[in-house]
């Protein structure tokens, strides 16, 4: 099991005022409370937009934290426990869970094109890589000897390395990426941090290079 996200989207609003909408959910809700003063600090922490939120029914009394990468849409960032020490996968997904199930009905009652799309909470190839495109290169890599560390394994790493940074509209997870090569493929640590290490360093230096 992992974490799921959640990403808040409309096509003609941006991120605040998505913003806006969640705080008037609150105020119509007695589940959530809009947290004024602790949004304004967290936007001014990350310098973007951002807010939070507290969950007044679960019993670790969660503050559930928003921001936006784009300036359009909402992802929830993390929630953090209010009386515990740390909250568990499963209660994680929870309190996500159920915000989902009360915000969705609110905004669909107004009438306010809000869209909610959460991921799943599986450990699957698809959970790291998004675009069945993108994850064929990797499949390619994978479907011969990846961890011989031969030329041509890392030459089919480095085509999946363009092709994620071509094609792939979203960001590879590249933590979640490991723990599926360790769990689900039973990797050894090492081989799995080296790929992983190479993915992350082969999309920033494309990253520069765009810019060059």
């Amino acid at each position: 099991m992992i974490h799921k996200e959640l990403t808040i989207r409309a096509r003609r609003r941006n991120a605040l005022e998505l913003i806006e909408i969640i705080s008037v959910f609150c105020v119509s809700s007695e589940d959530y409370t809009y947290l004024s003063e602790e949004s304004a600090d967290y936007q001014r922490g990350i310098d973007t937009e951002a807010c939070m939120i507290a969950d007044n029914r679960s019993v670790v009394a969660p503050a559930i934290a928003f921001a936006s990468s784009d300036g359009t849409t909402l992802q929830v960032t993390n929630i953090v426990p209010g009386n515990v020490s740390q909250i568990g996968i499963e209660e994680y997904n929870g309190i996500l869970g159920r915000f989902a199930e009360r915000f969705i009905p609110f905004c669909r009652d107004r009438k306010l094109g809000i869209h909610c799309v959460q991921t799943s909470d599986a450990l699957t190839l698809a959970s790291a890589i998004p675009g069945e495109k993108t994850r064929g290169f990797f499949n390619r890599y994978l479907a011969l000897h990846p961890t011989s560390y031969h030329p041509l394994d890392i030459e089919r790493l480095d085509v999946f390395i363009c092709a994620a940074f071509r094609y792939c509209r979203k960001t590879i997870n590249v933590d979640r990426l490991k723990r599926y090569l360790i769990e689900s493929l039973k990797w050894k640590d090492d081989d799995a941090s080296w790929c992983c290490n190479r993915i992350k360093t082969g999309m920033d230096i494309l990253k520069v290079n765009r810019k060059f």
